[in-house]
């Protein structure tokens, strides 16, 4: 980004560096707050971020469950159960449920376990070891802990097991899928919300004292839920949080998540709750000394430092193995309430083979007509659309519109924040200045740019003029062509770059000397950019022209200069222009005005601050924008 200096122009800006590119092989390190109340902002800042990026924001309606449990196994003193439900209307998440059969005095904990990356997922069988608790790990946790009074849902990713509808990883990495904010890392995450709605509603659990565990992607699914549902009690994600690898996944992924943070901190999202982290021979390896003790000093800001641990086994390599899984019994016989006598061993057990653990059979088929990633696809364009429409900025809601929408843009453009200003220099102004600064944005492309500058300059205006940040941003060349939120989950697109580059403008201009009102001009393509910065500017900008010359629906490549994930998700540029109300705005389009917008500017009293008209009017715009 950089200010160019015209003949009587103001040149406010030093270029800025270029930025560095962000993998999730970088170092991802977490700087804890200073204060519990400056944790508390992040916090909710960073659980929206998670939300928006899964595109949960709001979080939709839950549609009915209709679970079917069946089949019980009798397994001495734990049995195990066959589960299926919707998440969502046609699409079927499975698993087993494994109880206690001795009697209890009241409900019981629950622990809700995803698998991770295994094979064969909740059936995976690991054939080089001989040991059952070693060679059948994830059976091995699930049998323990129903052996120590818990009910435990051991449930299936997508794609693996019995949940084979849409095959892992597949079905949403298409441009008008990211658009629309959807992913797998979506639907992962809210089938995990559904799997804990499941398990805290049955009768015989306790839902105040629900537990999380998973190894690897299953460890993501662990802090990831854990981060934006407040009732799991305590967690154990296994050889999965570190500074360094973030997770290789598609469903691990998703534009916006880890843009300005990384595992570490999101783990910390459960703070002050009982966190317990194992590491292995693998990423994780340093979680003691890079990790742990920042999340220490996060704990200690709720006097609760000793409800985050992590242990690093380093002898063995990426698994759940037996010495982590005791230490996660350990953890939750305390943090649960269990009762027993600690150290707390495994004991051997009789595994299940896969057939036996299946969720489907002659007695139990799988339903018929179940949804598709066309089908998910279309139903969450509906909930889209239903939660657009319920936000219809008229008045008694205009406040809410700005609250769900305005923050979802707000972490879509990375613009929570004010923006740094580098020095201004002393404007060279016309002998006339009027004390109007405008800050002018042009595409670099074919128009009268230069000519419109030189006319608001003649009219007695300083003008800065902000070159557009450079682009495309490197991209990750390793996984960023098989899913393009293995770039933009680390890193801001090209847009919300140059959007912060009118941003960083605007704030320069208010510390002018003598600058007594701020206008802000949008030419061409940099239109919508001026009118996204105007909608999250902390700078008092009295008039805007710009132009509406592009939306987000037109969009059909990656490598769309406009291209911004998540942008359709959250109504396209019409509900973020909605968002510049009250200020005054004119802007020069070829199509009727954006009704959402009108809805904004009437809902605010404003009716006259906002004019949409035809080309063709550039001196009338200009004497209006330049005037004292």
């Amino acid at each position: 980004m950089s200010a160019t200096l015209l003949a009587g122009a103001l040149l406010a800006l030093a270029p800025a560096q270029e930025p560095e590119l962000v993998t999730l092989d970088s170092y991802h390190p977490f700087e804890p707050p200073a204060s519990r109340e400056e944790w508390e902002a992040r916090r909710e800042r960073l659980r929206r971020q998670v939300l928006v990026a899964a595109g949960l924001w709001p979080l939709p309606a839950r549609t009915p469950l209709e679970a079917v449990v069946h089949s019980p196994l009798h397994r001495g003193d734990y049995t195990v159960e066959h589960v299926y439900f919707q998440s969502l209307p046609g699409f079927y998440v499975s698993g087993n449920l494994y109880r206690p059969t001795a009697p209890a005095d009241g409900p019981r904990p629950g622990v809700l376990s995803p698998h991770g990356h295994w094979e064969n997922g909740r059936f995976t069988e690991l054939a080089e070891e001989a040991d059952p608790g070693e060679r059948f790990p994830l059976q091995a946790r699930c049998t323990q802990l129903a052996r120590m009074g818990c009910v435990v849902f051991h449930y299936d990713m997508a794609g693996y097991a019995d949940c084979g509808q849409i095959p892992h990883g597949s079905g949403f990495t298409d441009v008008d899928a990211v658009l629309r904010g959807q992913s797998f890392f979506r639907l992962q995450t809210w089938n995990s919300i559904r799997a804990l709605d499941f398990l805290a509603g049955l009768d015989d659990v306790d839902a105040t004292r629900i537990g999380v565990t998973g190894a690897s992607g299953g460890g993501t699914q662990t802090f990831v839920l854990c981060a934006v549902d407040d009732r799991p009690a305590a967690a154990f994600p296994a050889v999965m949080v570190s500074t360094a690898m973030q997770g290789g996944c598609v469903c691990e992924n998703a534009p916006h998540l880890r843009v300005g943070t990384g595992n570490v901190e999101l783990a910390g999202l459960f703070a002050p709750k009982p966190l317990a982290l194992s590491g292995a021979n693998d990423w994780t390896i340093e979680i003691e000394t890079k990790g742990l003790p920042e999340l220490k000093q996060l704990y200690g800001l709720f006097d609760a430092a000793e409800n985050v641990t992590a242990r690093c086994w380093p002898e063995f390599d990426h698994n759940y193995n037996r010495a982590a899984r005791e230490m996660m019994y350990g953890w939750f016989n305390t943090h649960l309430g269990l009762g027993w006598k600690e150290p707390v061993r495994e004991r051997p057990f009789e595994p299940l083979e896969r057939q036996a653990l299946s969720v489907f059979d002659d007695a139990h088929p799988r339903p018929e007509g179940a949804a598709d990633a066309t089908a998910v696809r279309a139903f969450w364009r509906d909930v889209a659309w239903d939660q657009l429409n319920s936000l219809w900025p008229e008045e008694e809601i205009l406040g809410e519109h700005r609250v769900v929408i305005g923050g979802a843009w707000e972490i879509l453009l990375h613009a929570e924040e004010p923006v740094a200003v580098s020095e201004t220099r002393e404007p060279r102004r016309p002998t006339d200045w009027n004390g109007v600064v405008v800050v002018a944005a042009h595409d670099g492309g074919p128009g009268d740019f230069a000519g419109n500058v030189e006319a608001l300059l003649e009219r007695g205006a300083a003008v800065t003029v902000v070159d557009p940040p450079a682009g495309p941003l490197p991209v990750d060349e390793r996984r960023h062509g098989d899913y393009v939120g293995y770039t933009w989950g680390y890193n801001p697109t090209l847009l919300a770059r140059r959007v912060a580059a009118i941003r960083v403008a605007l704030a320069a201009a208010e510390r002018v000397p003598h600058a007594r009102s701020v206008r802000l001009y949008g030419h061409g393509d940099a239109g919508p950019w001026a009118l996204l910065a105007l909608a999250f500017t902390w700078t008092d900008v009295e008039r805007t022209v710009a132009a509406w010359s592009w939306d987000f629906a037109g969009i059909d490549s990656f490598d769309d200069p406009n291209f911004l994930p998540g942008a359709l998700r959250y109504g396209g540029l019409a509900h973020a222009a909605a968002l510049c109300a009250p200020s005054e705005l004119r802007v020069v389009s070829m199509a009727d005005p954006p009704a959402v917008v009108e809805a904004a500017y009437a809902a605010a009293g404003a009716d006259a601050a906002f004019r949409s008209q035809l080309p063709g009017a550039a001196d009338e715009l200009l004497d209006w924008l330049a005037a004292e």
